[in-house]
């Protein structure tokens, strides 16, 4: 079993009825990143754990057939609007921005550097 797989499952039975009860996906996925750091420099991860929620069943007992069927019949909500809700709450919450946020944003003013250079 892979250790991404571990992980999830562990994190599914701490968060499942909190995040059932929950309505929206801007709700859904500020309560992971402020409860689930390690989600906040990992799109993937933050994915994988919205959609083993959505799902609401074991992972273990779906087939990757099942879940691309569900993404393709827009059963599961799209990665891009999840993404986008992440980063807009870490846009406006810095106490939500991971550790590789300042990184990021170094490396970008060097790009726009480099390219006004240009």
């Amino acid at each position: 079993m892979s250790d991404i797989f571990t992980w999830l499952i562990n994190l599914k039975h701490r968060i499942m009825n909190i995040f059932l009860q929950m309505k929206g996906s801007k709700e859904k996925v500020l309560y992971l990143l402020k409860n689930y750091p390690s989600l906040r420099d990992s799109d993937t991860k933050l994915l994988a754990t919205y959609w083993h929620n959505e799902l609401n069943r074991n992972s273990k007992n779906i087939s990757g057939f099942e879940v691309l069927e569900k993404m393709a019949n827009g059963e599961l909500t799209k990665s891009e609007s999840i993404r986008r809700v992440r980063q807009k709450l870490q846009e406006d919450n810095p106490e939500l921005r991971g550790e590789l946020w300042a990184k990021r944003q170094a490396l970008k003013e060097e790009i726009q550097q480099n390219i006004f250079k240009l």
